[in-house]
């Protein structure tokens, strides 16, 4: 991996959700609640692999800035990057419980951002 791309990794796990209970060095959970684990970035055949995700989608002239990407388990990070399914076919993964109403006001503000930008 490269130091620039460590980096970003590194960003974006530190701002990935805390989860209580557990060891942040080791477990965070991505936007949509699924577990993540530090030492299993990329890896595709784990239960808690996961990858950088952009917030807006390069289609949508989102940048690689460390300020648009963040950490999201693998299985997300496909579904959201399906762009031509409609968005109410995207299937989610969850690790544990996801709370109605997050305190962090993500689950809305992310399913908002399925939709496509028009031009």
């Amino acid at each position: 991996m490269e130091s620039n791309e460590a980096v970003k990794v590194w960003l974006a796990w530190i701002l990935a959700e805390q989860v209580p209970g557990r060891d942040p060095r080791v477990w965070r959970q991505d936007d949509f609640g699924a577990l993540i684990r530090r030492d299993e970035f990329g890896k595709r055949d784990s239960e808690h692999g996961f990858e950088l995700d952009h917030v807006v989608p390069a289609r949508f002239d989102g940048t690689d800035s460390s300020a648009n990407l963040r950490a999201l388990f693998w299985r997300n990070n496909l579904a959201r990057n399906k762009p031509s399914e409609p968005y109410w076919s995207f299937t989610w993964w969850w690790g544990g419980n996801v709370p109605n109403n997050p305190s962090n006001g993500r689950a809305t503000t992310h399913a908002l951002e399925l939709l496509p930008r028009v031009r």
